[in-house]
């Protein structure tokens, strides 16, 4: 077979081929990552705040079938809903596993998080005192 003839066969078969070898993630696998709460906060805000119900749809039932695995005619915006917060609460769980989560206090009146108290660092004190209670020497002065 001449050189041609290869190449026309070799192109053929490329025209032809209609199976590829392309990477999928198995729905059992169960896949370990790391993201920081920043990135899980804006996600959260992003589901609570702005997801965007469709039409004239009262927020509560649209949620409340969404998330409620024997309704069996979902519609494909509480499908996609399901799937957004089953990602939500799987980082949740993570969390408290690896014990990252912390308990604050939320006002709702301000719909907002009150900063914790920190409590005072004793070596950022303006006295002139030693870190223990040893009396100052003869050297520092005492006010």
């Amino acid at each position: 077979m001449s050189e041609e003839s290869l190449n026309a066969a070799e192109e053929s078969s490329k025209e032809k081929q209609t199976v590829f070898d392309i990477e999928i993630i198995p729905p059992e696998a169960m896949i370990k990552t790391q993201i920081s709460g920043l990135f899980y906060a804006r996600f959260n805000q992003y589901l609570i705040n702005y997801y965007k119900l469709p039409g004239d749809v009262n927020p509560e039932e649209f949620v409340k079938r969404a998330m409620n695995p024997d309704t069996p005619d979902k519609t494909e915006d509480e499908f996609h809903y399901e799937t957004l917060m089953g990602f939500l609460v799987g980082l949740e769980q993570e969390a408290r596993e690896q014990k990252l989560t912390k308990i604050v206090k939320y006002d709702t009146k301000t719909n907002s998080v009150i900063p914790e108290e920190t409590q005072p660092d004793p070596q950022a004190s303006s006295d002139n005192q030693s870190p223990d209670s040893t009396p100052p020497s003869n050297n520092q002065q005492t006010t």
